[in-house]
């Protein structure tokens, strides 16, 4: 499913609560916060989803399976703390494709 999914597709679910599972722990929301279409070529397109957690729970860089209550289940490669502030960590997913 995820080699389907655009840009667009997670923009229509900005400031949209992802409830995100875990090995370990109780699971956490995360907040789609912004959506960077970031660059297309001619054979590669690539966006950029950022995600806002809780200040008080830092997730590990690794895979993490995410739900949302419109798009379903997803597995995304998560990398954490690019920034943060009083309450708040986020995270970045990358998608970076060769296109057909």
């Amino acid at each position: 499913m995820l080699k389907n999914l655009t840009a667009t597709d997670f923009s229509e679910h900005l400031d949209t609560k992802f409830r995100l599972f875990r090995q370990e722990g109780l699971p956490i929301d995360l907040i789609l916060t912004e959506v960077d279409d970031g660059f297309d070529q001619k054979e590669l397109e690539q966006f950029i989803l950022i995600f806002r957690g809780p200040k008080d729970d830092l997730l590990g860089q690794g895979s993490y399976t995410v739900k949302h209550p419109r798009m379903g289940s997803l597995d995304l490669f998560m990398i954490p703390t690019i920034s943060s502030d009083q309450s708040s960590y986020y995270y970045q997913v990358c998608f970076c494709r060769l296109v057909q």
